[in-house]
């Protein structure tokens, strides 16, 4: 929605793209990914958030990056995604992160992979529990289709 887009304007850099994908760019630190997140995650535009995070960059702390995924992923409902390329200096990071209920990725392709099969179950046992609703209403409206 055009309000998210406005709000993120006003927290990212210029040359930050507030469009989706939302690029904070290679140098944010942990607190413009909490706020990024939190714009997101609030806005209700968002059902799953894939977070890229380039733990290289001198103006990030992994450390507080995985407190505020960790934390994101506690607050807002909503299943959160890490993907943290960068080898052995990475895996640390991502170490944590699964111990706190998030996993993490090495590459996007993974994570996307991750996500979308979350999305087919979900979405599955979205469709059993209506035909089963459907069932128990005395019809099989909806059954096979």
């Amino acid at each position: 929605p055009s309000e998210t887009i406005e709000e993120l304007r006003r927290v990212l850099p210029p040359a930050a793209s507030p469009l989706n994908p939302v690029d904070i760019l290679g140098d944010a630190p942990a607190e413009r990914y909490s706020r990024a997140l939190e714009i997101v995650a609030r806005s209700g535009s968002a059902d799953m958030i894939l977070v890229i995070a380039l733990l290289q960059s001198p103006a990030l702390d992994g450390s507080a990056l995985v407190k505020v995924l960790a934390g994101a992923a506690r607050s807002y409902g909503k299943p959160i995604v890490a993907v943290m390329p960068g080898g052995e200096y990475s895996e640390k990071y991502m170490a944590e992160l699964e111990k706190s209920g998030v996993p993490a990725f090495k590459t996007p392709a993974e994570g996307v992979k991750a996500l979308r099969l979350l999305y087919s179950f979900v979405e599955g046992r979205r469709r059993v529990l209506a035909r089963r609703s459907a069932v128990s209403r005395g019809g099989l409206h909806g059954w096979g289709t």
